[in-house]
């Protein structure tokens, strides 16, 4: 850089930092005298803004502003969780209380209808299964879940009652893994099966015309699934819907809708990879040949 006229040097647009500025004198005619080179060291301050502390101060700021960020975001998506579980088992507690007064309306009818029938015998020993199995209702009422064994033994007696209410119109077979598998300990929402198998019973089973009814119930586990199964020889899907707007006793089911709103909602909240499966049944002819119910989980996230 040359001066010419001026004792003013400007330099543009220097970073801050150490520099070192020499000075050389020449001549008109721009022939530099021999003279020792001016040495002279410059130091440019940096300003605040520039500075390594104030820049980490920013760096800093801006980490603590998207810390405090995603940390209410959290805090929001945890406290909408746990709304939205608490919603969960409110809905489940509701449809828990609808389904307690829809078995016992059913089974005192049952009483009703036997005592109106000349069959006291038969009403009394009902009598005597039905208080039994409402202290197991009574106790269930306050549990979200219970052991899978407890609800297999809850639907024998269930099964029982309405042998005795039929005069064992038809035989029942539950077929249930080794105990060495632990297949007792797995936990399940109570009664979650009753509802399909008074359905498999009143739908399918009682309408049977000829040939005796038989109803399945079992528990199988396969590559750490759970699947339970409710199989009936019944009449099928089809041939049961022509009984819905009938009067008879079989006709009408308010236990399935509850139970599906139910399952929807554990599938939902508790346990997302729970298949529910209704498979129509045929005969070689292509006859209704009965329904089968499959409820599938992992049975270790219960």
């Amino acid at each position: 850089t040359y001066i010419k006229g001026t004792n003013i040097l400007t330099l543009w647009n220097l970073q801050p930092g150490n520099y070192l500025l020499e000075i050389q004198i020449a001549d008109v005619l721009g022939n530099y005298q021999d003279l020792s080179t001016l040495r002279v060291p410059v130091m440019i301050r940096a300003a605040w803004w520039q500075t390594w502390w104030f820049r980490a101060s920013i760096i800093l700021l801006a980490l603590a502003v998207l810390a405090l960020y995603w940390f209410r975001r959290q805090n929001k998506i945890r406290e909408e969780l746990n709304l939205k579980k608490k919603l969960t088992e409110l809905e489940l507690a509701n449809l828990r209380a609808q389904m307690n007064p829809h078995f016992i309306f059913n089974s005192l009818n049952t009483v009703k209808l036997q005592v109106v029938g000349g069959n006291p015998k038969v009403a009394e020993a009902y009598l005597d299964r039905f208080s039994k199995l409402m202290r197991r209702v009574l106790d269930y009422s306050s549990k979200d879940l219970i052991s899978l064994e407890d609800e297999i033994d809850f639907l024998r007696e269930y099964v029982e009652m309405e042998q005795i209410r039929f005069r064992n119109f038809f035989i029942c077979e539950i077929d249930t893994p080794e105990e060495s598998l632990g297949w007792s300990f797995i936990q399940i929402p109570p009664m979650v099966l009753q509802p399909y198998v008074e359905n498999a019973i009143r739908h399918g089973l009682l309408p049977l015309k000829s040939g005796k009814g038989k109803l399945t119930i079992s528990v199988k586990l396969e590559d750490e699934r759970c699947t339970l199964s409710i199989r009936d020889n019944g009449i099928g899907r089809e041939a049961a819907a022509a009984f819905k707007d009938s009067e008879l006793p079989f006709a009408r089911s308010r236990g399935m809708q509850i139970s599906h709103e139910r399952l929807a909602k554990i599938a939902s909240h508790t346990l997302p990879d729970m298949i529910l499966e209704v498979l129509d049944l045929y005969d070689e002819d292509g006859s209704g040949a009965g329904t089968m119910v499959q409820i599938s989980f992992t049975f270790e996230s219960w």
